[in-house]
C-alpha cells in the first residue's frame, strides 16, 4: 500500500525549471524509512522530493540508464541500478547526492531489493 500511495503522491509532483505541471514517467518508487522523503527514477535518473510534494531533486546526472533506487535502513544511503559499466550493477551513493560506487558486479544484471535490517547488507536480485 505504500508503494502505492507513493508512486500516486509522485504523480503530483513537479520537476525544477519547468511549469508546474505533474509529473509523468516515473517509476520505482521508494519511500525513506522515516516517510519524508520519496525517490524515484525518472529518464535514466534518479530523483527525490519531500513526501508531502514540492520539487523534485536530481541526484544522478549520468549518461548510463540509473533506476531502482532503494532507501538504506538508516536512510543516509539510496542503493541504485546502472548500467554505467555496461551491464546493470547496483550502485550506493549518500541520499543527498554526490558520487556513487559500484557494490556489483554482476554483468547478468543485478537489481537492488532491500537493505538487510542494520543497512550492512543489501539484498540483490540477479
Amino acid at each position: 500500500m505504500r508503494a502505492i500511495t507513493s508512486f500516486l503522491l509522485i504523480a503530483a509532483l513537479a520537476l525544477p525549471g519547468q511549469s508546474r505541471s505533474p509529473l509523468q514517467l516515473a517509476h520505482h518508487p521508494a519511500l525513506s524509512p522515516d516517510g519524508r522523503t520519496v525517490a524515484f527514477d525518472l529518464n535514466g535518473d534518479i530523483w527525490t522530493v519531500s513526501a508531502e510534494g514540492g520539487e523534485a531533486r536530481r541526484l544522478t546526472n549520468h549518461p548510463a540508464r540509473d533506476t531502482h533506487p532503494v532507501f538504506s535502513t538508516d536512510g543516509k544511503s539510496i542503493a541504485f541500478q546502472s548500467d554505467r559499466e555496461g551491464g546493470a550493477c547496483v550502485y550506493i551513493m549518500d541520499a543527498a547526492g554526490g558520487d556513487a560506487r559500484q557494490v556489483t558486479f554482476n554483468t547478468a544484471g543485478t537489481v537492488p531489493l532491500q537493505f538487510a535490517p542494520g543497512g550492512s547488507k543489501l539484498l540483490v536480485e540477479v
